[in-house]
């Protein structure tokens, strides 16, 4: 079930209310932080509880701090951690942090719960997916070398025609209508685009 989501007036008042502490204690991390803040301030996620509430189930234990994960990964995104394991670490250990994507000392998304609401997200079976990744990529010996085409030629194209297949795919009005990553990029559309937030209510 969705019902818990704190909408994101609450969450800039929690941000106006809170940070004031740490500008006094620790103001070289705050400006190292300050353009990571400054988004999230103004990643307004209120837009999405309508979106991903179908994908909750009616019945059974609310789901909790779903915006709050949100803003996890995304600060994890702008402090360039590609590690979950090693974020969630971070995150547990900085006060500051928590904070940050709008959580006190004793109520922060655990490990588990990020790669839930990933799963969540990814309409698709992710174990059967990464085996698939795995049986596409398992190279268990080097590729022949090719030969140098020789100055100013080019290599032979593998497998030719390509992209008239690709063309003639969306020209007859089809679509990849099973991709298990549709729901993420809606959800991008909606909320990010280089980094900076679309949807803004805040001056």
């Amino acid at each position: 079930m969705l019902e818990n989501w704190n909408s994101h007036a609450d969450y800039q008042q929690f941000i106006i209310s809170n940070l004031s502490y740490f500008y006094k204690s620790m103001p070289k991390k705050i400006i190292e932080l300050e353009l990571s803040i400054s988004k999230l301030y103004c990643l307004d996620l209120d837009i999405l509880r309508e979106i991903l509430k179908p994908y909750y189930s009616n019945i059974g234990r609310p789901a909790t701090l779903q915006p709050e994960i949100f803003r996890s990964f995304s600060l994890m995104l702008f402090q360039k951690e590609t590690s979950i394991t090693n974020w969630v670490k971070k995150l547990h250990a900085s006060k500051l942090l928590e904070t940050c994507i709008g959580c006190t000392e004793n109520n922060v998304p655990s490990f588990g719960a990020h790669y839930d609401f990933i799963s969540r997200l990814w309409l698709s079976d992710l174990s059967i997916d990464r085996n698939k990744l795995k049986n596409t990529y398992s190279y268990k010996k080097k590729p022949p070398k090719t030969k140098e085409p020789g100055k100013n030629k080019k290599l032979p194209n593998k497998k030719s025609g390509v992209v008239k297949r690709v063309s003639d795919f969306f020209e007859a009005g089809r679509s990849f209508s099973l991709r298990a990553e549709r729901l993420l990029q809606k959800i991008f559309l909606l909320v990010a685009g280089d980094g900076t937030c679309v949807h803004c209510k805040s001056s």
